[in-house]
């Protein structure tokens, strides 16, 4: 029970058990006599729903409800289900579960399922002093109809008509629950529909009772309804009257659990529940004190009659939220257990999907609004094309959370929308901390209910600030007001002229972004024929949260990176150009050109941009393993890179240069290539990134030079760094610095060799020892064992052929590829040249190290200018 491999397990499971051994008067007597006694739940013969006789109907009817309310479990035959199909499924689903572990928390090709589908289930006994606890699928209905398997004895296959029967029976019962026990039936339909409704395979490990022991169950979404196959005894365990009984199978029955939805009915009602600690009232933001009042006495009265016997509990009316419980609670914010109320129309239009988005976009301001309130309370209203398309929105928290808690409360609760409300014409989800409601129609009152008027004034000093008041409205007020006006008109003014130049900025930038794109199909270039794909800015701030601070992956030169989820689910990287970031509109336009036009496993992929109210947005595919610097240049990830997996990545970097220098329509040089740009997928296949900086040459161009020398030290060439001259040559040099990193785990910008008494870079050093015949001492001691002796010496000879001074004696990226793939003997190199370095004084995280502009002068000095301030600083010319 308290081995830290145990799954958690619920507190009434743990109060339970602790009540059990805590008498040791008792215990003895237990282990004793370990197995619980069986029982048979009530059983129901559902052909008498088919029969003529209405009364019989009935009768079967009223037999359910009895038994819902005096177990909550019963058994059924006739129930549609072929024992053949049974059979299938029992045999399939032991295939799944003997997989290892680790295999059932992945995707697997038995059926289309998430690997989010595995978990540990609730605990389970089989004897009242052990608890065990049970393995299970969750997989929704849609997954399994919609799998596309062709062996009829596949478990999908088999899933998918046993799933599709059993829904339906699921159907029949919440029918018949609904409407003998009080409650619309059209408020469960929804709850059995495809989209809602998942089938839980469940494993329970070998105890006492049956050495192994499975159970099927398909069940709704919110366990209002669960049906259960099982051969076993012990496979299912209950609570009754304060024991553990253990159910005894019937081979031809399943049975049905209603749930906690029902529980209520068969409650012991007691008179009195102000023994209970901690109660909170809230009333809605926008009702008056009576209506507040009137609410709060209803709640309290219908709280005591239907959940006496609970020690804490929840109810929530239109206007008002009433809750108890025997522990404090104030200040948690808690968002289990929720309630969802849905309008029974859905909507089937075309624009559903874009209305749910209009309908986020709402609420997800309100959110922002409401959690700056001291009410912590905000409604709102979205203006669609006509009234009926106008949308209301409700969001609030208690206010014994702070705002942070509120503000994270209601984002929870969002999140539970976009699962569950996509297709409802309106929807409300209530917590224990906050609810938030959404409607096509104005639910709410327009102001709030005023506050209760002060005490009055003593007379005399009621008179002084009477006189004083009629002073200050003769003679200050107006002046004030004339000068108040006259200030907001003036900031009026410029933001009307600021808004209005940022469109204009932003029209201008769109234009010429497709202006571009047509001239460069035009002109046959590019591998990619279809056009830049230009999201919404409201679609990027929803898929981001709004550019929350959790969503942040780090900070680039470009600006802020973002992690997204787009709502078909497809995750994504979106950079935002930073209002203070030295590059502009040209650099942004560069990238979007360039990339949107080339395609290849090598290099990340460009899935579109937005361009609005003054923000530029690029959004690439996202990228699990972040980028080579982060794994590369830290001693414990570091390790995750052995030598087959360094080897994958220098060739994948090299294979995309190729691309880019020869392969490609376009002749791109990157400018810019370092381990910071080189990102990482799932399996660490590497993708070049970020094109802000790179140049297109045309035809026969093979060099060109720039006055703005743009990039990062100790990765560019020194040509290009001194003189402003560049080619794919260029880039060869970066790649070399940048293998010769991947081999060593070491950043050339930063390293130094204390015992040599002077500055001495990464690639000097390779140079030394290689020249000497002591390359392997330059190889990371991560790889000693793992990379062959001869490779790595080959590899360092490839590197530093890279690195050469001249760009003439540099190969190219094709000639690379080939020396790196096979025997051929290699040229000498020459020594590397000196480098323009940048020291800290304190070491420097690779991520804390900005790129930087500099503008070589005539005299070939260097003056450099840092976006941050890092000091000390020295820019060194050895």
């Amino acid at each position: 029970m308290n081995s830290i491999s145990d799954p958690p397990f619920h507190e009434a499971y743990k109060s339970l058990f602790d009540k059990i051994i805590s008498n040791n008067e008792e215990i003895n007597g237990l282990l004793n006599n370990e197995v619980m006694v069986e029982c048979e739940l009530p059983l129901i013969n559902l052909k008498s729903l088919e029969e003529s006789d209405p009364v019989a109907r009935e009768e079967c009817k009223s037999t359910i409800a009895r038994a819902s309310q005096q177990w909550g479990f019963f058994q059924v035959i006739n129930h549609g289900i072929s024992s053949e199909i049974l059979k299938r499924l029992r045999c399939e689903q032991e295939k799944l579960f003997r997989k290892p572990f680790h295999d059932k928390t992945k995707e697997d090709e038995f059926f289309n399922f998430s690997a989010g589908s595995y978990r540990w289930g609730s605990p389970t006994a089989t004897c009242i002093t052990q608890l065990s606890w049970s393995e299970a699928f969750h997989i929704p209905l849609t997954d399994i109809l919609s799998s596309n398997s062709s062996s009829s004895n596949s478990l999908s296959s088999t899933m998918e008509q046993f799933a599709t029967t059993v829904s339906t029976l699921a159907q029949t019962l919440a029918d018949i629950l609904a409407e003998k026990m009080g409650h619309k039936s059209t408020l469960f339909k929804e709850n059995c529909l495809s989209n809602t409704c998942y089938l839980r395979l469940n494993r329970y490990p070998p105890c006492p009772i049956a050495s192994e022991i499975h159970g099927l169950m398909p069940h709704t979404d919110s366990d209002f309804l669960t049906i259960l196959y099982q051969d076993h005894v012990g496979g299912l365990q209950l609570v009754k009257d304060m024991k553990w009984i253990a159910v005894k199978p019937n081979p031809d029955a399943l049975i049905i659990n209603i749930g906690d939805l029902f529980q209520e009915y068969k409650n012991q009602v007691r008179d009195d529940v102000q023994r209970l600690g901690t109660k909170i009232g809230l009333p809605r933001g926008d009702v008056s004190n009576d209506t507040c009042q009137n609410c709060t006495i209803t709640a309290n009265q219908e709280i005591r009659i239907q959940c006496a016997s609970n020690t804490s509990a929840i109810i929530w009316y239109d206007t008002c939220m009433l809750r108890y419980s025997n522990k404090n609670f104030f200040g948690e914010e808690q968002t289990s257990p929720l309630a969802f109320v849905g309008n029974i129309t859905n909507t089937t239009t075309p624009s559903a999907i874009q209305g749910y988005r209009d309908e986020q976009t709402l609420m997800y301001q309100l959110i922002k609004e409401a959690s700056s309130t001291d009410m912590l309370f905000k409604t709102g209203k979205s203006v669609g094309g006509n009234e009926s398309e106008n949308g209301y929105g409700l969001v609030q928290c208690t206010r014994d959370i702070n705002s942070s808690s509120c503000n994270s409360c209601l984002h929870q609760l969002m999140k539970e929308a976009d699962k569950c409300c996509q297709h409802k014409v309106g929807w409300s989800l209530m917590g224990p901390s906050c609810n938030i409601r959404y409607e096509r129609y104005n639910f709410y009152n327009q102001t709030c209910a005023p506050p209760e008027s002060l005490p009055p004034l003593p007379y005399s000093q009621g008179k002084r600030r009477y006189l004083k008041a009629k002073f200050l409205a003769i003679h200050v007020i107006p002046i004030a007001v004339v000068a108040a006006l006259t200030v907001l008109m003036w900031f009026s003014c410029l933001h009307w002229k600021k808004r209005k130049r940022g469109r204009t900025d932003d029209e201008i930038l769109v234009k010429s972004l497709k202006s571009s794109s047509r001239h460069l199909k035009e002109q046959g270039h590019g591998d990619n024929s279809g056009d830049m794909h230009y999201f919404s800015l409201s679609t990027i701030k929803i898929a981001t949260n709004y550019f929350s601070d959790d969503a942040k992956l780090g900070e680039g030169g470009f600006g802020p990176v973002f992690k997204g989820k787009l709502s078909n689910g497809r995750e994504i990287a979106v950079k935002r150009l930073s209002f203070k970031s030295t590059q502009g509109l040209e650099e942004f336009k560069n990238e979007v050109m360039l990339i949107a036009k080339l395609q290849h496993r090598n290099l990340v992929k460009l899935l579109g941009c937005c361009v609005g109210e003054n923000e530029k947005l690029l959004v690439y595919e996202y990228m699990a393993n972040t980028s080579l610097d982060a794994f590369l240049f830290d001693p414990i990830k570091r390790i995750e890179l052995d030598w087959p997996k360094r080897a994958r990545i220098i060739n994948g970097i090299a294979k995309g240069l190729v691309y880019l220098h020869e392969d490609s329509r376009l002749k791109i040089i990157h400018r810019d290539l370092k381990a910071s740009n080189v990102l990482l997928d799932e399996e660490m296949n590497p993708k070049i990134s970020d094109f802000g900086t790179a140049r297109m040459f045309g035809g026969n161009q093979n060099e060109a030079s720039t006055d703005k020398v743009v990039g990062t030290y100790g990765y560019m060439a020194p040509e290009y760094a001194l003189e402003g001259l560049f080619s794919i040559k260029s880039d060869v040099y970066s790649f070399g610095v940048l293998m010769l990193e991947i081999m060593n785990g070491r950043k050339n910008s930063g390293f130094y060799q204390q015992e040599r008494g002077c500055g001495e870079s990464l690639l000097s050093y390779a140079w030394r020892l290689w020249s000497v015949g002591k390359g392997v001492e330059f190889m990371d001691p991560i790889l000693v064992k793992s990379c062959p002796k001869n490779q790595a010496l080959r590899w360092i000879h490839i590197g530093l052929l890279c690195v050469q001074e001249r760009p003439k004696d540099r190969p190219i990226m094709s000639s690379v590829i080939v020396m790196l793939g096979s025997a051929i003997n290699l040229p000498s190199p020459s020594a590397p040249p000196f480098s323009v370095g940048r020291y800290f004084a304190s070491d420097q995280s690779s991520t804390s190290a900005k790129d930087i502009e500099f503008m070589p002068s005539p005299s070939n000095s260097v003056s450099a200018k840092e976006e941050l301030s890092l000091a000390p600083i020295a820019l060194l010319l050895l």
